[in-house]
């Protein structure tokens, strides 16, 4: 939370059951990261260095999407994922 936190800092990043716009912009992230990547290549640490960040953001969003998720479907949509910790 303390390293990116910042990711999920307005809620509009997570509280959307829109899967279509977040499917699109996982896709639009995928094709950037990807660029420069060949297939049975070592992929070089200074990519990884640069990467690795987007793949921790995206995994904050994608815990916090899902938690709204579940929360709108089974809950009441007034709690948020800040909540819980």
């Amino acid at each position: 939370m303390d390293t990116y936190g910042y990711a999920i800092s307005n809620s509009s990043v997570y509280e959307t059951i829109d899967y279509d716009a977040l499917s699109i912009e996982s896709y639009n992230i995928a094709i950037t990261l990807y660029d420069g990547v060949s297939r049975n290549e070592t992929v070089a640490q200074d990519y990884l260095d640069q990467n690795i960040p987007v793949a921790y953001q995206q995994l904050m969003k994608g815990g916090y999407r899902l938690f709204y998720t579940i929360d709108f479907i089974f809950g009441s949509a007034s709690s948020s994922p800040t909540e819980i910790e």
